[in-house]
């Protein structure tokens, strides 16, 4: 069957990397750990993970903007402001991406850069009061547009500002006549996948990972 070959060959790559981990001289460098993805309805998929005994990590879900559903938008205060960055704020940027999502500097250094050499990909920054409070990103796509790289500074966090500069993003890409926007989020952030679902966006697909030591 399918599926008793699709275990074997999983058993046998685990055995590869041990067996590479034991020749490997740089040893302490590996992780050890093999990801698995699985679709919830996959019976064979889930039969794999069981038999491989891997532990559930999170899932990741896949989320579609329906305008229908959405929540109508607030009142802004004259202090908010969804501004377009360009290459001069290339530093704004990187700072910004640090402290909310506690990467390297080379990390963020890199992913800005690629985003203004990108003709597809656009960079939001949301200002209060003449402060940066948040930032987001938009990928366009010929089936759409996806939001990536959304956060808001700690500091600013727990006071409205992610709804806020939500509604803007999605009010800027409806009037640009975008029809299907996405986003991406994952189970252990339950409050921005609650805050994504009350603004009208619905599952379209979603993936469990599982964590298999070897």
């Amino acid at each position: 069957m399918i599926i008793k070959e699709f275990i074997k060959a999983s058993e046998e790559v685990i055995k590869e990397i041990r067996q590479l981990e034991i020749a490997c001289k740089d040893y302490d460098k590996l992780t050890g750990d093999i990801l698995f993805v699985c679709e919830p309805q996959s019976l064979d998929g889930k039969a794999v993970i069981k038999k491989l005994k891997a532990s559930y990590e999170f899932t990741e879900y896949s989320l579609k903007y329906n305008q229908l559903n959405a929540i109508h938008p607030n009142q802004y205060s004259h202090k908010v402001e969804l501004y377009k960055p360009d290459l001069q704020d290339s530093k704004i940027l990187i700072d910004l991406r640090q402290q909310i999502f506690n990467d390297s500097y080379k990390d963020d250094e890199t992913m800005v850069t690629k985003n203004f050499e990108s003709q597809f990909r656009h960079q939001y920054l949301l200002i209060y009061d003449k402060e940066f409070v948040g930032i987001g990103g938009v990928s366009s796509e010929q089936d759409g547009a996806y939001i990536f790289g959304f956060g808001i500074m700690p500091k600013y966090q727990g006071k409205g500002f992610r709804k806020v500069m939500l509604e803007l993003m999605l009010k800027d890409l409806i009037e640009q006549d975008i029809k299907k926007i996405m986003i991406d989020v994952n189970s252990e952030n339950a409050k921005a996948f609650n805050l994504y679902k009350k603004y009208g966006f619905e599952v379209q697909t979603e993936f469990e990972y599982f964590r298999k030591k070897v």
